[in-house]
């Protein structure tokens, strides 16, 4: 999986509170894809080095600000990497919302499949046939395999699904598996 963050610090300037201070944004990218965060912490414009991301001076009030970017920084990192290693195709959306406490939706494709093939199972003489559940256990075991070949990893969130997935499914299906529609 390639994917690169770049963090960025700035000042919103436009949003200067009473005591002449502008709250300092994280901005998360992902693969060209941004999103930002209110990091809580506020400086004034003119103390502010866009270049360095930091506040200048070496007041405590100053010290204790720049300390608390670099650890927002580095819990950015450390969740993006958290992302990498679970094999989760880490977003700008979803460092952010890991970041502000917010859950991020886990549900896997693969977890769905086996959620369906259990209750299918259960089923079995009542309300499907045990050639029902073979048939969408064959189905979880090509979408499995396609992940790892088209993807390189074991699973996929559910809101990563789009059509560009199940076109790619189907030509994989046809090319690699052999497996091909037939008309009734």
């Amino acid at each position: 999986m390639d994917a690169r963050m770049k963090t960025l610090f700035w000042l919103y300037k436009s949003r200067i509170n009473k005591k002449g201070q502008a709250p300092i944004i994280l901005r998360v990218t992902i693969n060209s894809k941004k999103d930002e965060l209110n990091t809580g912490l506020y400086a004034e414009p003119s103390k502010w080095d866009s270049s360095k991301e930091r506040v200048r001076g070496n007041s405590p009030t100053t010290q204790e600000t720049n300390n608390s970017l670099d650890i927002i920084r580095a819990k950015s990192i450390k969740i993006f990497n958290t992302l990498l290693e679970k094999e989760i195709p880490p977003t700008a959306e979803g460092v952010i919302s890991r970041m502000s406490g917010e859950q991020e939706d886990t549900l896997t494709l693969l977890k769905a499949f086996h959620y369906q093939n259990e209750l299918l199972r259960q089923g079995v003489g009542h309300t499907s046939t045990k050639a029902t559940v073979t048939k969408y256990k064959t189905l979880e075991s090509k979408v499995s395999q396609f992940i790892q070949h088209q993807y390189q990893m074991k699973d996929l969130q559910l809101k990563e699904l789009n059509h560009e997935f199940v076109v790619s499914f189907e030509i994989y299906l046809k090319t690699q598996e052999g497996i091909s529609h037939t008309p009734l």
